[in-house]
Parts: C-alpha cells; structure tokens; sequence
C-alpha cells in the first residue's frame, strides 16, 4: 500500500495518511496477539544506518524461502516501543506453524544503531540475534535524511540551516514512557503532534542529522552487547553498486545459501529536489573527517568515502 501511494499520489497526501496507517498496523497487531502465540523469534537485526539501504536490503532477506517477513519492516521496539509487552513485539512475526526448519526472520529498524539503551535492550530479548549494520558515507546520509524530512513534512528549513542548527546534534535521553509518546506523536495526526509538541522539540531525533552520521559514537554499544562475530558491517555503497554480491555475504553471515534472483531493484530511493552548495558538503565533510578515522580504527577498516 505504501509503495502504492508514493508512486501515485503527492507527498502532503501521503502524509495526512500516516496517522491512519499507523493506527490501522496497531490493531493488526493487537488482532494477531489473540491468536497463534508459537511464533517465529527474530534471527537477526538491521539496526541502520537511516537512509544507508535498510529498505533494499531487508526486502532482498525476505525474498529468500527461508526468511519470513514480519508485519511491517520497522518494529522501533527496541528505541521507541520498549514500555510495550513482549508480546507485543512477538506478535509482529510470522507463526512457527508449517515453517520448514530451519525458518528465520527479523526485522529492520535504522533508529536502533544511535539509540543508547537498544543495545542492551536487544541483548536482554535476542541474545542469540545476528547484528547487521549499513554504513553510508555521512555527508550523503545526512543530506537524505534531511530531505526525506522535507517530504514527510517533518522539516522545512533550508538545507544549510537545518543541517547545522543544534538540533542536528541532539541526543537521545527519554524515560521508555516519553520514547513511546515521541514515536506516537510524530506518527499521529496533527491534533496528537500539538499535544506533544513540547516533548519533540525537547528531542528532536528526527532533526538529528549530524549524531545519526557519527557513527563511532553508536557503534561501541552494539560492539559491547554482541560478539563480534555476531555484528555484519556493510558499506551502504557496495550495496548500492553490487546488491546481488552482498545479498551473497549477507545470507552467508545468517547461514543460509544464496539463491538465484532476476532482479534486485533499489527501495525508499530519495531523490535531491535542489541542490547543494559545495559550501555545504564542504562544511559535512569537515564535520565527520575525524569521527570517521576513529570509525575505521574501531571496525578495521578503511570504507573509502573519499574515493
């Protein structure tokens, strides 16, 4: 449906229909909680980046014959939806009944890498899960970010403006109460954003363009809750150049064989509607020169943003 409305229809209609589409995935939820309660456990997590190919990727997984797809690819239980039930989350995969063996699924939330407690939280409910993070270069990361707001109607300043205002740098620092009434007002209508307008421009996660490209600074967390050899480190542009051979290494770390595929088109492409002062990408770059040495010492590796 969502692909639906974007292909057809303007962005402010498909805004005004957000509420309604979160509303209508909540009772969804809460119907399949009254059913079958043997349901499949997430195997494995996409944590983000935001705007690094999570989309591409997780819908390339849920492809394979032995990945099933939860209800929607974004749960946001570990950052946003922590003060609900397990349950709740549980209800959000497929039932176990009739799976071959072997079945896996997960899903895919980019907030979870800059979100200080998902860690923890992840290792508290799947301490078995495999860890898979996209990393795409932090000047380009951030500018989509910014202009996927615009079309969400999420941000209306001018690129040069938003991208270097203090909000960019927030952080996140809610009780688990005041996460779920954040993620609930930016989903709802309008009458719910009023209502909890003090709360987001207390903490404008959605405006956080510069802390979600530090990436040094979300990475140590996960690294500390999971094994190394649990956590998969993509580079967001091979995955763009060459889909089919890190689909390959992808379901390898997750232990299962490639397939054979025909097509793997690209997923929530966003496009530049103006462009951008070299002053601008100027300015990115210095701003993540040095977090980004210090991400290459902490992964062993160089991700060559430069070339």
């Amino acid at each position: 449906m969502k692909r639906f409305l974007r292909r057809w229809l303007p962005d402010p209609v498909i805004n005004s229909t957000r509420h309604l589409r979160h509303r209508a995935r909540l009772a969804r939820v809460r119907l399949r909680a009254l059913g079958d309660r043997e349901r499949l456990t997430p195997s494995f997590l996409i944590i983000g980046a935001m705007k690094a190919g999570t989309t591409s990727l997780f819908r390339y997984l849920c492809d394979h014959p032995m990945i099933f797809s939860p209800v929607v690819k974004e749960i946001h239980y570990f950052n946003f939806n922590w003060s609900r039930p397990p349950g709740w989350y549980g209800a959000h995969f497929p039932a176990a009944r009739g799976r071959p063996e072997g079945a896996l699924t997960g899903e895919a939330s980019p907030g979870y890498l800059v979100h200080p407690r998902a860690p923890r939280r992840a290792r508290e409910r799947l301490p078995d899960a495999r860890i898979i993070v996209l990393l795409r270069d932090p000047v380009r990361r951030a500018l989509s970010q910014y202009f996927h707001g615009r079309r969400l109607g999420l941000e209306s300043r001018p690129v040069d403006e938003a991208l270097f205002a203090p909000e960019s740098h927030t952080s996140f620092n809610l009780t688990p109460e005041q996460e779920g009434d954040w993620f609930a007002a930016l989903n709802g209508g309008p009458r719910r954003r009023a209502k909890a307008a003090t709360l987001i421009a207390r903490c404008p996660m959605h405006q956080a363009y510069i802390t979600q490209s530090r990436y040094a600074e979300h990475l140590p967390a996960w690294l500390e809750a999971f094994d190394r050899d649990r956590i998969l480190t993509l580079r967001a542009e091979d995955l763009f150049d060459d889909p089919g051979g890190e689909l390959d290494k992808t379901l390898q770390f997750l232990g299962l064989d490639a397939v054979e595929r025909t097509d793997l088109p690209a997923h929530n492409v966003g496009k530049y509607p103006e462009s951008v002062s070299a002053e601008v990408i100027a300015r990115l770059k210095e701003e993540f020169a040095e977090p980004n040495l210090h991400l290459f010492e902490l992964i062993g590796k160089d991700l060559r943003w430069e070339e």
